[in-house]
């Protein structure tokens, strides 16, 4: 069980930083392009952000009694049984980072287990068929806070923006009642937990290290950081959070680290998985259209351009033959096995983690009155198609976990209906009995977990647009695609040549493109417009 130390206490972290080893590899490159299919006029979310700012103005009032609902003063005296009936259920949203959707399906490894996330799954709902929007940390941590697109909130890149004023979950529930708190990895460095909507937070800037990041609250004061490791005091923080607020309805959102790289497991974890066997991937030399970064930067050179100057060649391939070899992904003193079962470590040492967090809510006796949400910011490619991270239109770049528990209202199932992470706003605030402000795009998924998902999506629109302020020199270009239950197309901008359509009813690993397939036609016609659809609905 977690320790919950005195603000007193004293700090004992250190300075050093480090450098996240998807940054450092040599495989993703990335450069200026025009801005695909950017919006002519100014994104829906971005106009009704200039509304919210004026309601954000009266939250405290709408907080001492929010229309509807019970006020604050007696959600005090609320039996469990009663915030239930009323719609004031606490709300625990757990997000990990670059964790892949597979660390908690059958398509693990034997040796692998997650006995907390398990359970997490066997008493809630669990979405197997779960995405984003856009894969990278920043866009689709905005995306769920917001419940709207990256093209509605305009964050695009790990170092913009959530549009001032514009509602979140966290503001909402701020406005109706609720207190407050986030806890750990934000990474929305140029917005404040405090401006969308926490009343209490404590964070670190960036991606932070497993044992020395610095911890601070929303006054910037250090928290020190007592644990053996960074996601463990983080959730005893929250823990502490919650023990506070137990009496009042509550949010608390624990940001982990966890899976996010240079990764370094604690103590428990660090030898765990030894002599581990990993069966070879089925699409690691399925490699993607465009030049890799052990090819782009050559590329680059040979052209006499600089890196964010440099557009390749539809024909690339033509012009260099670089052997592409996925071993590139794992250069260092440790080696492919290693690199690997160091994510699997982590996986499992955050699995702990939720654990003593689930314990801790029972502890509290108030678990059948609490929400509790695990999800992931996006996928991870660990090698397949030859790659090393996110962003990326591929299954493993673009699943991600996705369990709901409550147990008043949750009936234990699994359900394979098309999910987003822009589902997640609305979803909260349709179980706390609050209305679902009109900038959230996403869907409340409780018809879903009812079982009656009628006229649910069949599809959806995944957006990467790569800016001059994406970082470290990884290229990926700008691209678009399109998602249904059985197919995929994705489109890459200013290269017709490298569009791919796999059918992924046959190909999962998405081993074999079939856009020139004349098999294929009526398919990606199909698709073809279906995406043009996508894509013009504002």
């Amino acid at each position: 069980m977690f320790t919950i130390e005195s603000s007193d206490e004293r700090d004992s972290e250190g300075g050093r930083d480090k450098t996240r080893l998807e940054e450092k590899s040599p495989i993703h490159a990335t450069q200026s392009r025009p801005v695909f299919m950017r919006p002519a006029t100014e994104p829906r979310a971005r106009r009704a952000a200039r509304t919210a700012r004026r309601r954000l103005l009266t939250a405290g009032l709408f907080s001492l009694c929010a229309v509807g609902l019970t006020s604050c003063r007696s959600a005090r005296e609320l039996v469990p049984e009663e915030r239930v009936q009323r719609n004031r259920p606490n709300v625990v949203v757990l997000i990990s980072d670059d964790q892949i959707a597979s660390t908690m399906s059958d398509a693990r490894p034997s040796w692998f287990e997650t006995p907390a996330l398990d359970r997490l799954a066997s008493e809630g709902a669990r979405f197997t068929n779960a995405f984003v929007t856009t894969s990278l940390c920043s866009p689709s941590r905005a995306t769920m806070l917001t419940g709207a697109s990256a093209r509605e909130h305009g964050v695009w890149h790990n170092h913009a923006s959530i549009p001032e004023g514009l509602e979140t979950y966290a503001s909402v529930l701020a406005g109706a009642g609720y207190r407050t708190g986030y806890f750990g990895k934000w990474h929305l460095e140029r917005s404040s937990p405090t401006s969308h909507g926490f009343d209490e937070t404590v964070k670190y800037l960036g991606q932070g290290d497993y044992f020395e990041a610095k911890l601070r609250n929303e006054e910037g004061k250090r928290i020190p950081l007592m644990e053996n490791w960074l996601d463990d005091r983080v959730a005893s923080l929250a823990v502490d959070f919650m023990r506070r607020n137990r009496d009042l309805p509550f949010l608390a959102v624990v940001g982990f680290k966890s899976t996010h790289g240079p990764r370094t497991p604690p103590d428990r974890a660090r030898d765990m998985y030894e002599g581990a066997p990993f069966k070879p991937l089925a699409n690691e030399g399925a490699f993607p259209p465009f030049p890799m970064g052990n090819e782009f930067l050559p590329l680059a050179e040979a052209a006499g351009k600089d890196f964010e100057d440099f557009d390749p060649p539809s024909d690339w391939r033509d012009k260099w033959q670089a052997e592409r070899v996925t071993q590139l992904l794992f250069a260092g003193e440790k080696g492919e096995p290693e690199y690997l079962r160091d994510y699997y470590r982590v996986v499992r040492a955050l699995d702990d983690t939720v654990g003593q967090i689930l314990d801790a809510i029972d502890g509290l006796g108030i678990g059948d009155e609490t929400l509790v949400v695990f999800i992931s910011d996006n996928g991870f490619l660990n090698g397949e198609h030859g790659l090393l991270g996110k962003r990326v239109a591929y299954e493993e770049s673009v699943r991600i976990p996705f369990v709901a528990r409550y147990p008043a209202l949750i009936e234990p199932a699994e359900r394979s209906e098309l999910v987003l992470n822009v589902d997640l706003a609305p979803t909260i605030l349709d179980y706390c009995g609050v209305s679902v402000p009109q900038t959230m795009e996403g869907r409340s998924l409780r018809r879903v977990i009812e079982g009656k998902p009628a006229g649910w999506r069949e599809e959806f629109l995944y957006e990467y647009r790569w800016t001059s302020d994406n970082q470290q020199k990884t290229w990926v270009p700008s691209h678009v695609a399109i998602r249904t239950e059985d197919a995929k197309l994705i489109v890459y901008d200013g290269h017709p040549a490298w569009s791919q359509l796999f059918d992924l009813q046959t190909d999962p690993y998405e081993t074999t493109n079939r856009y020139d397939d004349p098999s294929f036609e009526s398919v990606r016609q199909n698709l073809a417009s279906r995406l043009d659809s996508l894509l013009s609905r504002r």
